[in-house]
């Protein structure tokens, strides 16, 4: 494990300590806790994304299908397209 520190106001630092007491944790794990729930399925962020599909980024309609159905679909265009 790693120390931390952190600076915080005083009257924080009070009542997070005693919402901490009262759910039966400890500030530490509390805080842990919250790290790993605002980090939780996090993305990099849109400027590591290259603009090109940055651009691309919801143009297309969403219709609920699988991408095995939307793969079928496209086998069978290419398959009557060149008939």
């Amino acid at each position: 494990m790693t120390k931390l520190t952190l600076y915080l106001d005083d009257k924080l630092v009070k009542t997070t300590k005693k919402f901490a007491k009262r759910s039966g944790t400890s500030l530490s794990k509390l805080t842990a806790n919250y790290y790993k729930a605002i980090t939780k399925g996090y993305k990099k962020p849109d400027e590591e994304i290259p603009q090109v599909v940055r651009e691309m980024i919801g143009i297309l309609k969403d219709d609920g299908k699988s991408y095995k159905q939307i793969r079928e679909e496209y086998y069978e265009h290419i398959a009557n397209k060149h008939k």
